[in-house]
């Protein structure tokens, strides 16, 4: 009677909720920032030559391409296990917990490197008189300077937050992912049908997330306050970025799902 007692009491709801405020990013404070490497042929006073400076930059970015690739490579497996995992009713929860964890692991080690080789992408194109390459973050990129001059990087973190929320989403629901309800949380504003279009592309880590190529034009739905927005696109409903597009005025006259425009940025945060 007792045990029947005391598990009568259990709001599994109330305690998700209560773990959500204590760990996750708020939506005033889910920016963080990272030391990114400082690279000797960055320095504009380096006394290397050009063609020696040229060449030893290419040869860090293709190292940089390759752990790239090992890093994409290693959370694609992890979204496959994630994704087993909701689909199974049994599956085990602490399991599942740690693979999401090495999962935000892994994409904040593939955001970081890639934000080293834009840096070192962009000194390249300066020394070839190249047009400057684009990236989401090429904006949050700064110096500080302490007792030598370090490079930074101020990177949206809303994946934490994210992730909870489907766990309490799934959790009210019996175990059910419903993407087209999954806004009905507060601090979302609730829109028509606003048009935004693509600036750089996006893979979707998640079920419930779209994947976007550059130009896409992409139906609005919601703006949640973490980062991220959830809308349509060729009849798909899910969350994307909202840093990695550029909401249109109303009266634009954008008809198609996508544009035909050259993908002149790309990129997979």
């Amino acid at each position: 009677m007792h045990i029947h007692g005391a598990i009568s009491k259990i709001d599994v709801e109330k305690d998700i909720q209560a773990l959500m405020e204590e760990t996750a990013i708020s939506s005033t404070e889910n920016k963080s920032e990272f030391l990114l490497t400082d690279y000797f042929e960055e320095d504009p006073n380096n006394a290397m030559n050009k063609e020696r400076q040229k060449s030893s930059i290419k040869s860090k970015l293709l190292r940089l391409q390759r752990d790239i690739e090992k890093a994409s490579s290693d959370r694609e497996g992890l979204r496959r296990m994630l994704k087993a995992y909701s689909n199974n009713s049994f599956s085990d929860p602490e399991s599942q917990k740690s693979t999401a964890a090495l999962m935000e692991e892994t994409i904040l080690k593939l955001d970081l490197m890639q934000a080293n080789a834009y840096k070192l992408s962009s000194v390249l194109a300066e020394l070839e008189q190249r047009p400057q390459p684009s990236h989401p973050c090429s904006n949050s990129i700064f110096k500080r300077k302490e007792k030598q001059t370090h490079s930074y990087v101020r990177i949206s973190r809303p994946f934490l937050m994210k992730r909870l929320q489907t766990v309490v989403r799934r959790a009210s629901s019996g175990g059910q992912s419903n993407p087209s309800s999954s806004c009905a949380a507060s601090g979302v504003a609730q829109h028509g049908n606003i048009l935004c279009k693509a600036l750089y592309s996006f893979q979707a880590r998640q079920d419930d997330e779209l994947d976007l190529e550059v130009g896409d034009i992409v139906t609005i739905h919601r703006k949640q306050e973490e980062g991220w927005w959830f809308g349509s696109l060729n009849g798909k409903k899910g969350h994307f970025p909202a840093a990695y597009v550029q909401e249109l005025p109303s009266d634009a006259g954008y008809t198609g799902m996508k544009q035909d425009s050259q993908h002149t940025a790309s990129h997979t945060l």
